[in-house]
């Protein structure tokens, strides 16, 4: 075959030939179909992010005990889809261009940046505000804040601090193994 034309795929009857084959199969239909699922998978990796933010726009001023919890799922949550909403766009850029040209703009870069920095900062006043607040579940309490607000908030913290527990934990053991089998081999080779 020359280079550039297009590559034709007997069917079963040696008579009759299928449609030329491109070499870039990069159809409407393909696209569509990618860009569909791309924002099914980007909806279903942020239904925590969504539940933050309907709880605390639900529960904004349902919890006088520390006002800044609902906030704080409010705007946790939308910087989450606001990053993976980006994070999409930068990998269908990338996807789109030709291997290895896509450059991330420096816009980009740089909210990405800020996103991180802002969103460490936050952590750390959404656990001061939650761990703080020490709230009751009755109405008439001046402690009071709905009990589904305040929970998904400490819970979320726990779970952080599990899997960062848990990530720590990994490290650990592969720096030890790693170790182990460095300290093996070198023994092995010395005898």
């Amino acid at each position: 075959q020359m280079s550039g034309t297009p590559i034709r795929v007997p069917t079963a009857d040696p008579g009759v030939q299928s449609p030329a084959i491109s070499r870039h199969p990069s159809s409407l239909l393909d696209r569509c179909a990618a860009l569909v699922s791309g924002l099914v998978c980007l909806v279903i990796s942020n239904v925590f992010a969504i539940i933050f933010i309907v709880i605390g726009a639900v529960n904004v001023d349902n919890c006088p005990v520390q006002p800044m919890i609902p906030i704080y799922l409010i705007v946790t949550g939308a910087l989450a889809i606001l990053n993976s909403a980006l994070k999409y766009y930068v990998d269908w850029r990338t996807m789109q261009a030709k291997p290895y040209k896509y450059e991330l703009p420096i816009a980009i870069s740089v909210f990405f940046v800020i996103s991180g920095l802002f969103g460490l900062v936050w952590l750390i006043f959404g656990m001061v505000w939650t761990f703080g607040a020490n709230p009751g579940y009755e109405t008439a309490s001046p402690r009071y804040c709905d009990y589904w607000t305040y929970m998904v908030s400490y819970v979320n913290f726990i779970m952080l601090f599990a899997l960062l527990a848990a990530s720590c934990c990994c490290c650990v053991c592969t720096v030890a193994g790693a170790t182990a089998l460095a300290i093996g081999e070198r023994e092995r080779t010395q005898r």
